[in-house]
């Protein structure tokens, strides 16, 4: 599955309800309330939505392997 599907099917479960408490991890862009730079954090769909919309956080599986190669 790409990642524009994998967006789409993730938002499709959101509006279901399916990703309600569900924890996600993430990658930290920049320093913020989330962390810093290339920390990995798990956060909720809300505030990955939000951390992304923001440039803060990035969710997608590149993103997240890549951070936690660096701590490797």
């Amino acid at each position: 599955m790409d990642k524009i599907h994998e967006q789409d099917a993730t938002e499709a479960d959101d509006a279901a309800g399916k990703n309600v408490g569900k924890k996600h991890k993430a990658r930290v862009l920049v320093m913020c309330q989330h962390g810093r730079p290339n920390d990995i954090v798990q956060v909720d769909v809300s505030t990955l939505k939000t951390g992304a919309e923001a440039g803060e956080l990035d969710g997608t599986k590149a993103a997240v392997a890549y951070a936690e190669s660096l701590a490797a």
